[in-house]
């Protein structure tokens, strides 16, 4: 059996953005309004097909009420590796 391989980082930072803003019940827009973005990137972000920069980090931290850090807290997102131990 060949041992999966981890999630690159950049789509594990999709997963966890995604997961928070779900849990925090917010739409794309809601996110994007907070964070001063246009909807569609949240979307982007969320499926890894373009990543934050360093300053869009801390809002979007700040809007979902977590530390940045906790942006790549990959054990929190079910169906990784990580996470699955």
């Amino acid at each position: 059996m060949r041992k999966q391989e981890p999630m690159k980082v950049d789509t594990r930072l999709g997963l966890r953005l995604r997961q928070l803003r779900k849990e925090r019940h917010m739409t794309h827009q809601e996110l994007a309004d907070a964070v001063r973005v246009s909807r569609p990137l949240i979307g982007f972000w969320e499926r890894s097909s373009c990543q934050p920069t360093a300053a869009a980090v801390e809002r979007i931290a700040a809007a979902l009420g977590v530390k940045p850090g906790e942006l790549f807290d990959y054990e929190a997102v079910p169906g990784t590796v990580e996470a699955a131990g």
